[in-house]
């Protein structure tokens, strides 16, 4: 399956790097023959409890949240939610760089829900790099397209979409009637690698960017005394025109939730129900969860941040359920909304994408199946979390035949 065989790929790397050789000692007690690929491959042969052991030690990062999962005596009885279609939608909405209803974020693993669990998810129509007030009309729309289905539904965000989806909660809560209304079916959250408190990047940038300036100002000034006014005019004509343009706006607007001022502007006027679950998904990098693609830019947020904490675009002290550099009595209710604080995973920040990063996946990638890791776990245990304490409802066999009847018929065009 796809967590068995990512757990197992996570475990080889994770027992060959020479920082994790207590771990790799710990494996040769357990009572049970494990070699290499029939750890995982071969699970007959090594028992339910060790496979257990196995999974927690390649998923989880921090060593005090493996030993609080060992010790659970929940997690050892491994009782799975009985089968049947929980009455539940999900309304998704991507990062910052996302293709909207045609994008592919997560496909397989949404695909293996409805057919497992009759969950449907409706991908919001958001933008490449636009305003949080945008992106949160386009969740609005999908919103609406569950109500009209008369379904009760949770948000599901990633990356800079925690943010959309966060504001897109706001604008209905503080609306309309009717607006307000469309929120009667929202039970539950899910953050994944929330960039909802911003991200380093964005002020780190923004220095730069300004001495970026300052420097061009410089070079130019100097230059001019060198060229005619025909060409000094052309050369800032274009950087004027640039500057003007609606893409140019578009993007700075997008940009505007990386950056302090406009997380603070966000996060002042937020509106959030007090009776939502909120759980979250955090990551941090390993050398052998890091893609070449993100190494550059992991290294630059450890250099700026001053911790490797982080999965290359947000930090883990910043990917939480709730403001963080801005207290108020929205924030309040937000931190109570929390499950918890989900246990920080062995990943980095692009683990939901597959397909959409096949361009920049090179050879070493491929061989440490950096992009392999496990889809279902950003879906499946938020879901059956909130089913098995009741807040997610379950179909009744009427409604699960109902449901069945009409994705056959959708299929058949009827």
């Amino acid at each position: 399956s796809d967590v068995v065989l990512a757990a197992e790929t996570d475990f080889k790397l994770q027992v060959n790097e020479d920082d994790e050789s207590a771990d790799s000692e710990e494996w040769e007690t357990l009572d049970a023959p494990i070699s290499g690929d029939g750890f995982f491959l071969e699970p007959e042969l090594v028992g339910e409890q060790a496979l257990v052991d196995g999974i927690i030690d390649a998923v989880i990062y921090l060593e005090p949240d493996r030993d609080r999962l060992r010790n659970d005596p929940l997690v050892r009885l491994l009782i799975p939610n009985p089968p049947g279609f929980y009455n539940f939608a999900i309304v998704s909405a991507m990062g910052v760089i996302t293709e909207g209803v045609r994008g592919l974020e997560l496909k397989d693993a949404f695909e293996r829900l409805e057919f497992e669990r009759g969950v449907i998810a409706v991908r919001s129509g958001t933008a490449t790099a636009r305003s949080l007030e945008y992106n949160a009309s386009k969740i609005e729309e999908a919103v609406q397209f569950v109500s009209q289905l008369k379904k009760p539904f949770g948000l599901l965000g990633y990356s800079q979409g925690c943010a959309n989806a966060l504001m897109a909660e706001t604008l209905m809560n503080s609306g309309s009637p009717t607006q307000h209304r469309m929120l009667d079916g929202l039970v539950c959250r899910q953050l994944m690698f929330s960039a909802a408190n911003g991200s380093v990047h964005g002020p780190a940038t923004e220095r730069k960017v300004q001495r970026l300036i300052v420097l061009c100002e410089e070079f130019f000034k100097y230059q001019q005394g060198y060229v005619s006014r025909a060409l000094a005019t052309a050369v800032v004509g274009v950087i004027t025109n640039i500057l003007d343009s609606s893409h140019f706006h578009k993007a700075m607007g997008g940009a505007q939730s990386f950056l302090p001022d406009g997380c603070k502007s966000f996060w002042r006027e937020a509106q959030h129900l007090g009776h939502v679950p909120t759980c979250t998904l955090r990551g941090v990098l390993e050398k052998h969860t890091t893609p070449e693609s993100l190494q550059m830019i992991a290294n630059l947020l450890t250099k700026q941040s001053g911790s490797n904490l982080h999965d290359s675009q947000v930090h883990a002290y910043d990917a939480v359920g709730h403001p963080i550099y801005h207290r108020n009595r929205n924030g309040r209710i937000l931190e109570r909304c929390d499950v918890g604080e989900g246990a920080i995973q062995r990943t980095h920040h692009w683990s939901p994408l597959s397909d959409e990063v096949e361009f920049v996946r090179t050879k070493k990638d491929v061989a440490q199946a950096t992009f392999e890791c496990a889809k279902d776990r950003h879906v499946f245990p938020w879901v059956e979390v909130n089913a098995r304490f009741g807040i997610i409802k379950r179909m009744n066999e009427h409604e699960e035949l109902s449901q069945v009847q009409g994705e056959i018929r959708a299929k058949l065009g009827v």
